[in-house]
């Protein structure tokens, strides 16, 4: 729940109230330059924001425990593991950073979705980047996605394969929720409840 958050950066004022219910995919819809990345940072404690609160499971953003982060699964379009990393140097930082980290299921989704396990990230092609980053979101049991953009840059065929793959993490239970945001209107018509 994002109460009355406000945030100015020179001319730029964002202010903001909106929640994510358990069960939904709620979609942050706005052009370019409208403060749907200010947004997620803020949720994430990554910026201090000027005023308002924000609460996660109905607990305030700042004193989330280390567990209770990692039930989030983040994609944010601006960062991502070391691209001289391999997916199999990844899966050795996650199984260390989370402790329901699910190897197995991550590396079926890679092989269902073509993603290489020895190749360097820097050398995948866009779509290959943007899938992994979303399979290792949801790959520790995370109950709420936070996902900034994560279909820009993808051709429309990459962009369903990314859509149809959070559609079946819905499916999967029931207190599950996602706040996703991109420019692209169409993308998030046919996936949220809520926009």
């Amino acid at each position: 729940r994002i109460n009355d958050v406000q945030k100015q950066y020179g001319k730029f004022m964002l202010q903001c109230s909106m929640e994510v219910k358990p069960g939904y995919i709620t979609g942050l819809i706005g052009p370019n330059g409208a403060g749907k990345t200010t947004v997620f940072k803020a949720v994430l404690g990554l910026l201090r924001i000027d005023g308002g609160t924000i609460e996660i499971g109905g607990k305030d953003n700042r004193i989330l425990t280390n567990r209770e982060k990692a039930e989030m699964g983040v994609v944010l379009s601006d960062s991502g593991f070391s691209e001289y990393l391999s997916v199999k140097e990844i899966i050795r930082i996650m199984e260390n950073m989370y402790p329901y980290f699910h190897e197995e299921r991550f590396l079926e989704q890679c092989e269902q979705f073509c993603i290489p396990l020895n190749k360097k990230v820097k050398a995948f092609s866009t779509g290959m980047k943007a899938k992994l980053k979303l399979l290792l979101a949801m790959s520790h049991e995370a109950k709420f996605l936070l996902l900034d953009e994560p279909t820009a840059g993808l051709d429309v065929a990459a962009r369903e394969e990314m859509l149809d793959i959070l559609r079946e993490y819905m499916e999967k239970g029931e207190k599950r929720a996602i706040l996703i945001s991109s420019h692209i209107s169409g993308d998030l018509e046919g996936l949220c409840d809520d926009l």
